[in-house]
């Protein structure tokens, strides 16, 4: 091999490795939305799931004695 074609192959090797490390970072920031919005669903799942807990109660200790 030339020393221009070693230099080329240098080069391509370190080009690849930046670009990897721009995907992966492009990769975590999408896992990190995807985490986010699961997590604020339960959250609003859970909230949804206690206040009909509390109202099933409420409607209990409420209902008529016809």
């Amino acid at each position: 091999m030339s020393l221009n074609q070693i230099q080329m192959l240098i080069i391509g090797a370190a080009f690849g490795a930046q670009v990897m490390n721009l995907l992966h970072v492009r990769w975590d920031r999408q896992n990190a939305s995807r985490s986010t919005a699961a997590s604020r669903a339960a959250l609003k799942q859970a909230r949804g799931d206690l206040f009909m807990s509390t109202f099933c109660a409420y409607r209990w200790k409420n209902r008529s004695r016809v």
